[in-house]
C-alpha cells in the first residue's frame, strides 16, 4: 500500500493499550507487549524427605519438564557373631544404592506415595525407597551380613529403577571363622560414585575387626582387620561419610560411621559401621546418615548383635513455573 500523505502516528494510554494511528488505518495492540519483561528465571527449589513412609504433597509450581529426583536405598544390617562352634562373627551389611529420574511427570497440587528404606537392624535386609511407584524411582536397599560371616551385598543396580542411572551400595566385609574379627559395613553409593565396600575382619582367633567402607566412593574402602589392630575406617571422598574403624583385639574401641555432606548439610551417603573383635559377644558399629551397612557382630560362646544400618533418603529439586 503507498500513502502519498504525511505519515501521522499518535500514540495515547488507554485503559492498558497503545493506540497507534497510521493515516486512516489504526490498530489496538494490548498494553503488554511493550512491559519489560522479567528475564531472571526463577531458581531451584530442592526439597529433602527422610519420613520413612510419607504422602508427599506435589508443590502448586511443580514443573514436569524441568526436576531430577534421587534416592538412596537403606543399609543392611551387620551380621550377628555365631553362638556355637565355630564361632564365627557377623559379616557386615551392605550400603545402599543410588539412583535418579529426571523429569518426573506429576500432578501439581496433588499427592503421591513416598517410601524411604528403613536401615537394617542387626540380621536384617534395608529397605527399598521408592518415589512414587516402582516403575518411576526404586533406590535398592543393602542386605545383611551373615551370623556365618557372610558378607551383606550392596544395593544392586539391577534392581534399581532407572538401573540405567544406579550406582551400587558397598560390599560388607566379611566376617572371620573361629573366634574371629566381623567384618565392616559397607557405605552407600550416592550422585558421585558406587559406596565403598568394608574391611574384612581377621580370621586368627581373638582377631580384629574389618573397617566401614566410605560413602559415595568406591575406592574408600575400609582397612581389614589385623591380629590385634582392626582395619582403618575409610576416609570420606565426594563428601560422602567416612567408614568406622575396626574393634582392636580385646577391646570395643571400634568407630560407628560418619554421615555424609554431599547433598548439602548434613545429607549425604553414609559410611559403614565397623565390625566388632573376635572373642567379643559385643555388636558392631552404627553406619553413618544415609544408607550406610551397619558393622558386624563379633562371638565369644554368645552373639554380639550386628550394627544398626541407616535408612535411606531421597531429594527432589525443581525450577519452579
Amino acid at each position: 500500500m503507498t500513502y502519498t500523505h504525511h505519515l501521522k502516528i499518535a500514540a495515547a494510554f488507554l485503559t492498558g493499550t497503545v493506540l497507534w494511528s497510521l493515516g486512516s488505518h489504526s490498530q489496538t495492540i494490548p498494553h503488554g507487549f511493550w512491559k519489560k519483561q522479567n528475564s531472571t528465571p526463577a531458581a531451584p527449589i530442592t526439597i529433602q524427605i527422610i519420613s520413612t513412609d510419607a504422602t508427599w504433597d506435589v508443590p502448586a509450581d511443580w514443573n514436569n519438564s524441568n526436576n531430577k529426583v534421587e534416592c538412596i536405598g537403606g543399609g543392611g544390617g551387620g551380621g550377628t557373631g555365631n553362638a556355637s562352634s565355630p564361632f564365627q562373627s557377623g559379616g557386615g551389611g551392605g550400603g545402599g544404592a543410588y539412583t535418579y529420574a529426571n523429569n518426573v511427570t506429576l500432578t501439581p497440587g496433588g499427592t503421591i506415595s513416598v517410601t524411604i528404606g528403613l536401615g537394617g537392624t542387626s540380621g536384617n535386609n534395608g529397605g527399598d525407597s521408592i518415589f512414587k511407584d516402582t516403575s518411576t524411582v526404586v533406590a535398592k536397599g543393602g542386605t545383611a551380613g551373615g551370623n556365618s560371616g557372610a558378607s551383606g551385598s550392596g544395593g544392586a543396580v539391577g534392581s534399581s529403577v532407572p538401573a540405567a542411572n544406579a550406582k551400587a551400595g558397598g560390599h560388607g566385609g566379611a566376617g572371620g571363622g573361629g573366634l574371629g574379627g566381623a567384618g565392616g559395613g559397607g557405605g552407600a553409593a550416592g550422585p558421585d560414585s558406587a559406596g565403598g565396600n568394608g574391611g574384612n575382619g581377621n580370621g586368627g582367633s581373638n582377631g580384629a575387626g574389618g573397617g566401614g567402607g566410605g560413602g559415595n566412593c568406591s575406592t574408600c574402602t575400609g582397612g581389614n582387620g589385623g591380629a590385634t589392630t582392626g582395619g582403618a575406617g575409610a576416609t570420606s571422598g565426594n563428601n560422602g561419610g567416612s567408614g568406622g574403624k575396626g574393634s582392636d583385639q580385646f577391646t570395643i574401641n571400634g568407630g560407628a560411621g560418619n554421615s555424609g555432606t554431599n547433598f548439602g548439610g548434613s545429607m549425604g551417603s553414609g559410611g559403614g559401621g565397623g565390625g566388632s573383635a573376635g572373642g567379643q559377644n559385643t555388636a558392631g558399629k552404627t553406619a553413618g546418615n544415609w544408607g550406610g551397612g551397619g558393622g558386624g557382630g563379633g562371638s565369644s560362646g554368645a552373639a554380639g548383635g550386628g550394627g544398626i544400618a541407616k535408612k535411606g533418603y531421597c531429594q527432589v529439586t525443581y525450577t519452579p513455573l
